[in-house]
């Protein structure tokens, strides 16, 4: 009975600490990597949601998808600080994303992924509102 014992801790104890260990190591990667991938897929932000269910108000420019502290210094720089300005330029232009991501990329510093963020949350916005 003790050759059983210390044969049992001495070989299989390792083998199976290590097949223990593989499949916690791979069974929590692909819960990772499920994770991941769901939060990849959503195609809207919740700052994008909150802004495009309710009415715009005097709400600061910094409320709209896309548009950070950073980038609202920026346009309040130009005289946009309420987000109606903004929707009023991009009313201006006639809805047009060229045109728009022109302007936000002259007027103030933002990624090409920041202006479609904005860009279609004040698209949104006119399609539900207006």
């Amino acid at each position: 009975l003790f050759w059983f014992f210390t044969f049992f801790y001495d070989s299989l104890c390792p083998f199976l600490f290590f097949v223990f260990n593989s499949c916690f190591f791979f069974f929590f990667n692909a819960q990772f990597l499920c994770i991941f991938e769901q939060t990849t897929m959503t195609t809207t932000s919740q700052k994008h949601d909150a802004f495009v269910r309710e009415q715009m108000k005097d709400k600061a420019v910094t409320e709209i998808a896309g548009v950070g502290l950073r980038s609202g210094e920026t346009l309040a720089a130009v005289g946009i600080t309420q987000a109606y300005q903004l929707l009023g330029q991009f009313l201006i232009l006639q809805k047009d994303k060229d045109a728009f991501a022109d302007f936000l990329g002259e007027n103030c510093v933002m990624q090409d992924r920041y202006k479609e963020q904005c860009f279609n949350c004040l698209n949104e916005w006119c399609d539900r509102n207006l």
